[in-house]
């Protein structure tokens, strides 16, 4: 799921709360940009499956955030990039059936396009990402996070290195001319594919 900022909104330090189908998730998390959280719900209650509606598309990927490609913004803009969600959903003790819309809410208001559709999960191992991983294997744990923004479609993709994001990152390789910011917990001096880099701790943009 991608929870991003409206035009005009501010969600910095946040609670987004989430809803399966219709039923209150017990459990919350506060909106950063550019985070990636792995978040499993739960609720108790009787499950009514909610309609998808403008405000609730469904990805056309696994999980609760499924894989995501990113979120429709203004025009003419690059806004801060958005929270990513990834996890399950559990009702009563059991997981709920594939089409269930699990949606984001904030100060009480549904986020627009923050939505997803419950699928099965992606097959344990599998990755599409395994270019981009073997791309940024020298970083080692220093990597925390890379993302890129594509002005013409107005889409943020991402690639986070944790076992249990492999089957939804949407950064698979790394294309020549294109800038990715990249989100490293120390400074570093390193060669990548060939190409020289110079980061510092926290968010480096960087044109490949």
């Amino acid at each position: 799921m991608t929870v991003a900022q409206p035009p005009g909104k501010s969600f910095s330090g946040k609670k987004v709360e989430f809803r399966i189908g219709d039923l209150a998730a017990v459990e919350s998390v506060e909106w950063g940009v550019g985070a990636v959280t792995l978040l499993d719900l739960t609720a108790s209650g009787t499950l009514g499956l909610l309609p998808v509606t403008p405000l609730a598309q469904a990805d056309d990927l696994p999980g609760l955030a499924s894989r995501p490609a990113g979120l429709l913004a203004r025009p003419l803009a690059q806004p801060a990039p958005p929270h990513i969600i990834v996890g399950t959903a559990v009702v009563n003790g059991s997981g709920v059936p594939e089409g269930t819309m699990i949606t984001a809410w904030v100060d009480g208001e549904a986020v627009p396009g923050a939505s997803s559709e419950i699928m099965a999960a992606p097959e344990e191992g599998i990755s599409i990402s395994e270019q981009a991983a073997s791309t940024l294997e020298p970083l080692g744990d220093n990597l925390v996070r890379v993302w890129s923004f594509n002005p013409p479609t107005q889409f943020w993709s991402f690639y986070d290195p944790r076992p249990g994001l492999a089957a939804f990152n949407t950064i698979t390789e790394f294309e020549s001319r294109r800038f990715y910011t990249f989100v490293v917990k120390a400074d570093q001096s390193i060669t990548l594919d060939g190409h020289e880099f110079v980061f510092v701790a926290g968010w480096n943009q960087e044109r490949w």
